[in-house]
């Protein structure tokens, strides 16, 4: 009798065993799905139409500028903006560039000051761009919007391949933010002259 308890006791605590490992299972998989949703989600820069604005960043100072009523050639072209960013303390001044996919030496460029968190790159022609950020004081040195940015920068992520961002006329093409600065050597294009 006492062995029957046993058996009983023992299949009581392997059936919980069962029933527990199939809804952690059953959890594990919905959170990989969502997290696959969100990484996909968050690969694709949000492209939000331009209404109209009557202020903006300064790329420059950092103030606030009014900003005159868009010109035709204004809704022509489009803009990139995004987050910068550099593995260290501070962010160093740098050379920001959209190359036009397929033409490297079609490029809109800019230059940033120390410590810039942000940037935009205005009167691009519509079209599909790779965007890369270079050192000022060591061109060599380059940063670019890869597909390590929208897999966390983590030490898994071993692909460094540059994102096509599409611009639209009259639009801003946002979240292109340029934090992939592990690539090696070479990987991305060279600063343009």
């Amino acid at each position: 009798m006492i062995s029957s308890l046993k058996l009983l006791l023992v299949a009581s605590v392997c059936l919980a065993l069962g029933i527990g490992a199939t809804l952690a299972w059953q959890r594990y998989t919905a959170l990989s799905a969502e997290n696959e949703r969100l990484k996909a989600a968050q690969s694709s820069p949000l492209v939000v139409a331009s209404a109209s604005p009557t202020s903006d960043e300064s790329v420059a100072t950092g103030k606030k500028m009014v900003l005159p009523s868009p010109t035709p050639e204004d809704i022509a072209t489009g803009s990139i903006t995004g987050a910068l960013g550099y593995p260290s303390e501070g962010i160093p001044p740098l050379e920001v560039v959209a190359f036009q996919k397929g033409d490297l030496a079609e490029y809109v460029k800019l230059d940033t000051q120390s410590n810039q968190s942000t940037y935009t790159l205005s009167g691009l022609k519509p079209g599909k761009y790779v965007v890369v950020a270079y050192l000022k004081s060591h061109p060599d040195s380059a940063g670019g919007y890869s597909q390590m940015v929208p897999c966390g920068l983590l030490a898994s992520c071993t692909d460094h391949s540059l994102i096509e961002v599409e611009v639209k006329s009259g639009e801003t093409t946002k979240g292109v933010d340029i934090k992939d600065w592990y690539a090696p050597a070479g990987t991305f294009p060279a600063q343009p002259k």
